[in-house]
């Protein structure tokens, strides 16, 4: 039985009477690694969405080859904001203060202190009743 990378790579439906042959491209090593990822770096969550294409002969006869495509997109960590563009540093921004911001946060006034953290100054100390944002 093939493999599943084996199946997602020949996406072409076979006619009756075709001679198709399948390409190394299709089975490889490179069809195997496309994949959907997700990985943590700088602050920025970085999605990699890859989709295996193949170019199907469009006759009886030919060859069946694969590629895999590949589409980027960027988001901050929890704990982090901005818009990034890239994985690179500096794209997003720790908040300040031991704050927390959700996934996704664009801007310093997503970023807070959690309720129940606690605080002092030199009147006392305090334990915040509810999230406290930046602002």
């Amino acid at each position: 039985m093939a493999n599943a990378a084996d199946i997602l790579c020949y996406m072409c439906q076979k006619p009756v009477g075709a001679n198709w042959t399948v390409d190394a491209s299709c089975t490889g090593t490179s069809c195997r690694n496309c994949k959907t990822t997700t990985s943590t770096r700088n602050g920025v969550i970085t999605t990699t969405t890859a989709t295996m294409r193949s170019n199907c002969p469009t006759g009886l006869t030919g060859t069946i080859t694969c590629s895999c495509s590949r589409t980027y997109s960027y988001k901050c960590a929890a704990g982090y904001y901005g818009q990034p563009k890239s994985a690179f540093v500096g794209q997003c921004t720790e908040c300040p203060g031991n704050g927390t911001s959700a996934v996704g946060s664009t801007s310093i006034t997503s970023c807070y202190l959690p309720s129940g953290t606690s605080c002092s100054d030199t009147s006392g100390t305090c334990t915040y009743t509810s999230n406290c944002y930046y602002s």
